[in-house]
């Protein structure tokens, strides 16, 4: 089996697919599995594949599906893929989407390559990719969430649900939270659930970027 990050493209400029897929496979460490210009034909065909993308290149503003319905029918599907976005539409409001839908990263499509292979690199070791653009929108983004009624701003975690999403940004599994708490596995997995409840995400992605964008999770 290859050692390559597999990766999937979808955008519905036919131009910008051959663009990316020529930029990713001048770098070694990187091969396209799946390419497509349509949504519902892409995700139709991730479905047949033998072993799926480690990482999808996404565009937001398609026809006859947006990218944030492909994100939503990859979590009914339970389909998990890191997805980086390469979008036009690039603004502070994008923050509150990789919460919900778990998105590792945002660049806009102007990006050059040796910032794509960096986050690409990245977001598949540590999930996320945060350049100097993503955290003056992170700023933005916040400033913009405490100016506003919220539901965000409503939101209380308990001390427990705190300490059980900063294990879970530490990459720690069910079984050792459990163990580090002194609580059942079941009881974790109780947390858990509340914790996405609360929050309105629909992953671990959502989790901890809701953690970094809220404070309780500095990355080093």
């Amino acid at each position: 089996m290859s050692d390559k990050i597999r990766i999937g493209i979808l955008d519905d400029e036919k131009l910008l697919v051959e663009a990316f897929s020529n930029l990713i496979s001048m770098n070694e460490n990187f091969e396209v599995c799946i390419k497509n210009t349509n949504p519902v034909d892409f995700l139709e065909e991730l479905q047949k594949l033998d072993q799926l993308p480690d990482v999808i290149l996404l565009d937001l503003n398609m026809e006859p599906i947006n990218g944030l319905e492909v994100l939503e029918q990859l979590h009914q599907k339970k389909i998990d893929i890191k997805v980086l976005v390469l979008s036009s539409l690039y603004n502070p409001s994008m923050y509150g989407y990789m919460i919900k839908y778990g998105i590792s990263g945002f660049l806009p499509k102007y990006t050059d390559k040796e910032e794509l292979f960096e986050a690409i690199q990245k977001i598949h070791t540590d999930r996320f990719y945060f350049n100097e653009g993503n955290q003056k929108l992170i700023n933005d983004f916040l400033q913009q969430k405490n100016k506003n009624t919220n539901p965000w701003n409503m939101i209380s975690l308990s001390e427990r649900e705190i300490e059980i999403l900063i294990l879970i940004c530490k990459e720690h599994s069910t079984k050792e939270i459990a163990e580090i708490l002194f609580i059942s596995n079941k009881t974790v997995e109780a947390h858990r659930s509340k914790i996405m409840e609360k929050i309105g995400c629909k992953n671990v992605v959502g989790m901890v970027t809701y953690a970094i964008l809220n404070g309780i999770y500095v990355l080093t």
